[in-house]
């Protein structure tokens, strides 16, 4: 059973973040001018492109061949359409990212919440919002970044995935492959992540978890996510190219000039443990981060050892935060990992914190604790 607590506390994080926002932008002074006027940002190109989408069509004629930048791609058509219902005007598209992070705490409640009792639901709820607030509103919600898309995006993945397995639905199974593709339509530097999943997905099939119908399902759903560039692609130039061309840029210049030494992989990999001013000297060191990596190290060797690492939605989640950071320490160009602040790191954090709280809530069951 529920308390009250808890649900009431679920459903206010939106609305907190919903004032948090009135009063930091009071009077509402922003414009949308003095960002296209701007610095050559990534929030000056988002807004320009969305221009472009809500006044001459959604093929965005003003690149004229392959789309290349900004990478965000999908992230571009929610501006536009947020402009498009509010008018020209930054400071509603800031409000909604703000409650965004209301939304995503709650869909990632929605999506445990069965499997944890109340109390460890309520330590889950506090614990996501001072994330929240400290290292998403502080520093993003106020940017056009397509960060503020995809942490939607990925617990709604979450969610659908663990609604496919506990019942093969096959409305689910769609949902679950779209959004992923639409994630990486968001983020294109989560291609590989998706690419593991989509392998782990087929590992369940065999496994019995899912049925030929399901997968199937999951996989065209997948495909036509991913294929949205590729369309847009294939009718201004003819060529069906699924990425921003300016990712291919970087990864051949990265290919033909590695720029990755054991001092670089030593530095990113403090650095994603929240030492930001290893590389960023704008930015002390984030203790609550090297908390959650240190409790969730304990939590990953638990589950290797108990092998409660296979089940399903488990498996997904380590899969996607172990990939997805391998890439940012392994991987990712030095100087890149630290454009705009911290945002690289931010799905991997919103990741670790809802599988923390689910073993503890294992554990303290198994102790007979709660």
């Amino acid at each position: 059973m529920k308390s009250r607590l808890e649900i009431y506390f679920a459903f206010c994080i939106p609305l907190l973040f919903l004032v948090f926002a009135f009063f930091k932008l009071y009077p509402f002074e922003a414009t949308l001018q003095e960002i296209i006027n701007g610095t050559n940002d990534d929030w000056q190109l988002y807004a320009k492109t969305a221009i472009d989408i809500k006044e001459n069509g959604l093929a965005i004629p003003s690149v004229k061949g392959l789309y290349d930048y900004p990478n965000g791609f999908l992230y571009s058509y929610f501006l536009a359409f947020c402009f498009f219902l509010f008018g020209n005007n930054p400071n509603p598209v800031y409000i909604l990212q703000s409650v965004m992070i209301g939304i995503s705490i709650f869909i990632w409640y929605k999506t445990i919440n069965d499997k944890m009792n109340s109390r460890i639901a309520i330590a889950f709820l506090a614990l996501s919002f001072l994330f929240g607030l400290l290292d998403i509103f502080k520093y993003y919600s106020f940017r056009f970044l397509s960060e503020n898309l995809v942490l939607v995006l990925i617990p709604l993945f979450f969610y659908n995935c663990k609604k496919t397995f506990a019942h093969n639905s096959k409305l689910n199974a769609i949902a679950t492959g779209l959004l992923l593709g639409l994630c990486v339509m968001t983020r294109p530097n989560l291609w590989p992540i998706a690419l593991l999943l989509m392998v782990i997905f087929i590992y369940f099939y065999f496994k019995r978890h899912l049925n030929f119908s399901t997968i199937i399902l999951i996989l065209l759903s997948f495909t036509f996510g991913v294929s949205i560039l590729g369309l847009r692609n294939y009718l201004v130039s003819g060529s069906f190219v699924f990425f921003p061309i300016n990712s291919f840029t970087f990864f051949e210049i990265y290919i033909s000039n590695p720029d990755i030494t054991w001092q670089h992989i030593f530095q990113k990999s403090l650095f994603c443990l929240g030492y930001l001013s290893v590389l960023n000297e704008n930015f002390s060191v984030r203790p609550h981060w090297i908390i959650i990596w240190v409790i969730y190290m304990i939590v990953l060797l638990r589950q290797i050892n108990n092998k409660t690492i296979y089940e399903p939605l488990h498996l997904l989640m380590h899969a996607f935060v172990l990939s997805y950071t391998s890439i940012l320490v392994f991987v990712i160009d030095v100087k890149l990992i630290t454009v705009y602040g911290f945002r690289y790191i931010l799905p991997a954090i919103s990741i670790l914190i809802p599988i923390i709280l689910l073993e503890i809530n294992r554990y303290l069951q198994g102790k007979k604790l709660i």
